[in-house]
């Protein structure tokens, strides 16, 4: 086919004659040279062709339906779950109480005879159950026996439901995926069967309260306090000190004291101090080793004076070391309305706590109302989850705990031993020997005895000794039988090395 004109090719000698070679050559195929028909045919024809209606039913009656079952039994009664879900994604729920007794597995089977009824009263003909019964899924599928009548009048019920559909298919899923038939069931069981009541599913989008959370920040005068960034020289190695100008603060910041809105209780306590927590009353326990370390951890000197002087004015230790120090920590701190946080990655700002704060939050995690007494480990992560933090929390619950008189007294006894257990070569006393010559010793006295024969016993450590001038094989034997088998019996093994008295 071709929408070239004919006419003006056949008319023209050179065109005609190159369209005649072409026709010679493909004459063998059968082709012929036609004109395009009128465009309004053509582009039907085309639409036809490119446009070929599918093969495949499109009627949803006739595809897959998935039907989520769900049946349960309690002391208010029983009831049944049904979603069903159309091909295109429409749902259907319905819920059913029970107006006789049940039990969970009669509910189950009621619950999936009630969806393959209403799943065929729509006309459907392909069904995909789902229900998370074990019971019931076992016994159609045959891995299970119905034990009595019952079950067995239930499972042929089901049976000759299932066998009016094209396509059944029912398969078991945990209770995790069934949770919108779940619902249903316990609505069902739980409603009055005599109110007809529709419940609409809304949503909530705000709180009905407005109160910020810990740590959000209003506006941009709340914006923290943080250091200067410190950089390394490469030429010299060394840190380079910030300039004065290098401090800035956040615009209109309000630092302690300057506030109006401060009362005159909480302008007198110190910038540094974070507010403990309300008095909780404690159980008092005479602890005296307990109190003591409380003592020892009031007397350390403030950890987070050194940080705070360099975030807040760029006040360094005097000594070199101590000055490097605070610099590369105080990345990890910030100051916020006049307090010390502990900046983290994943969490909200952890409030510095003061060693004798960290003395009373200790007492009151540990020994509070209900008196939890954790472990060491477990009492720091409650404190950090609490929001507090110093940099010995770790180390100084742990000492906390031991010196705990109730944990030490009531704590689980551990019957682990405390290294892995090894093999005894000798499971009796005097059963396996070792012997060994000692010596030479320096001589003294007219006998002249410079050598002294050994044996020891493995399981008692018992030893036999005896000393001579000189040792041979025989005086061994008659050592052997003397002081080991007239004595102590037999033994089984004797261990000696390679030297000539033994061999």
């Amino acid at each position: 086919m071709t929408s070239q004109p004919l006419r003006t090719i056949l008319h023209s000698p050179s065109q005609s004659g190159r369209l005649a070679k072409w026709a010679i050559e493909l004459g063998e195929y059968d082709i012929e040279y036609k004109p395009r028909t009128s465009s309004k045919a053509q582009v039907l024809a085309d639409f036809i062709i490119e446009l070929v209606p599918s093969e495949t039913n499109t009627d949803d009656k006739t595809q897959k339906w998935k039907l989520h079952v769900d049946g349960a039994s309690s002391k208010q009664g029983s009831g049944v779950g049904i979603q069903l879900e159309s091909p295109t994604g429409e749902m259907m729920e319905q819920s059913f109480r029970l107006g006789f007794n049940a039990s969970n597995n009669e509910a189950e089977y009621e619950s999936l005879s009630a969806g393959l009824r209403l799943a065929q009263s729509i006309g459907a003909r392909k069904i995909s159950a789902f229900s998370n019964s074990q019971l019931v899924t076992s016994q159609f599928h045959g891995e299970y026996e119905a034990k009595n009548e019952r079950m067995e009048a239930y499972l042929a019920v089901l049976r000759g439901i299932t066998q009016q559909f094209d396509e059944f298919e029912l398969t078991r899923i945990p209770r995790g995926e069934n949770t919108s038939a779940d619902a249903l069931v316990a609505l069902a069981s739980t409603s009055n069967l005599t109110i007809r009541r529709v419940i609409p599913v809304e949503g909530i989008d705000r709180p009905s309260i407005d109160i910020p959370l810990k740590g959000t920040l209003n506006n941009k005068d709340d914006l923290p306090l943080v250091a200067p960034i410190v950089t390394r020289s490469k030429s010299k190695g060394r840190t380079q000190e910030p300039d004065e100008d290098s401090f800035v603060a956040p615009r209109n910041r309000k630092f302690p004291g300057e506030s109006s809105r401060r009362t005159r209780s909480s302008a007198a306590r110190t910038t540094l101090d974070p507010p403990i927590p309300e008095e909780i009353p404690v159980h008092e326990v005479n602890n005296e080793p307990q109190k003591a370390f409380q003592d020892e951890l009031e007397n350390r000197p403030d950890w987070r004076t050194p940080l705070y002087n360099y975030i807040d004015t760029g006040e360094l230790p005097p000594k070199r070391w101590e000055a490097r120090k605070v610099k590369g920590r105080s990345s990890r701190y910030c100051i916020m309305e006049g307090k010390l946080y502990k900046r983290t990655f994943s969490e909200p700002y952890l409030l510095c706590a003061s060693p004798k704060q960290a003395s009373t939050i200790l007492k009151k995690t540990h020994d509070g109302s209900c008196e939890n007494h954790s472990g060491g480990r477990s009492l720091a992560i409650k404190i950090k989850k609490h929001g507090y933090f110093w940099p010995t929390m770790i180390n100084d619950s742990e000492q906390f705990t031991l010196r705990c008189d109730r944990c030490q007294r009531h704590t689980p006894m551990l019957h682990q031993p405390t290294q892995k257990l090894s093999t005894i070569y000798s499971p009796y006393p005097f059963m396996k020997w070792s012997m060994d010559i000692v010596g030479p010793f320096v001589s003294s006295g007219p006998a002249q005895l410079r050598f002294l024969l050994v044996m020891t016993d493995f399981f008692t450590k018992w030893i036999e000794a005896e000393a001579y001038q000189n040792i041979t094989g025989s005086m061994v034997t008659s050592f052997i039988w003397k002081n080991i088998v007239c004595r102590h019996g037999l033994p089984y093994e004797i261990v000696t090395d390679n030297g000539p008295q033994f061999i």
